[in-house]
C-alpha cells in the first residue's frame, strides 16, 4: 500500500484504503478507539506507539504513517478546511 502524495491522516487513510471503520481498526489491531479518534482528529503532535503499531499491522509502515500525519497535522493547523481527508 503506497501513501498518497497529499498530506493525509493516517488513520483516515488507512480506513479508505480497507474499507472499515475506527471501531473496525480497533478490533483488529487491538489499538484503542479513543487513541485512534485523537490521530484522526489531529489532537496529538505526534502519533502514540500503540496506533503507530495499528496501522503497521494494516499495511502502513510506521515511519511512513508519522511523515504522514506530521505532513497532514501542519496543513490541519495552517487551514482545517483543506486537510479533511
Amino acid at each position: 500500500m503506497d501513501p498518497v502524495s497529499e498530506p493525509s491522516n493516517p488513520v483516515t487513510y488507512i480506513r479508505k484504503a480497507l474499507g472499515i471503520s475506527r471501531a473496525e481498526i480497533a478490533r483488529r489491531t487491538g489499538c484503542g478507539y479513543g487513541m485512534l479518534a485523537h490521530v484522526e482528529l489531529g489532537y496529538d503532535p505526534q502519533i502514540a506507539g500503540s496506533v503507530l503499531d495499528a496501522l503497521e499491522i494494516l499495511g502502513l509502515p510506521r515511519d511512513d504513517a508519522q511523515r504522514m500525519y506530521v505532513e497532514w497535522r501542519e496543513t490541519f493547523r495552517q487551514d482545517p478546511a483543506t486537510a479533511a481527508g
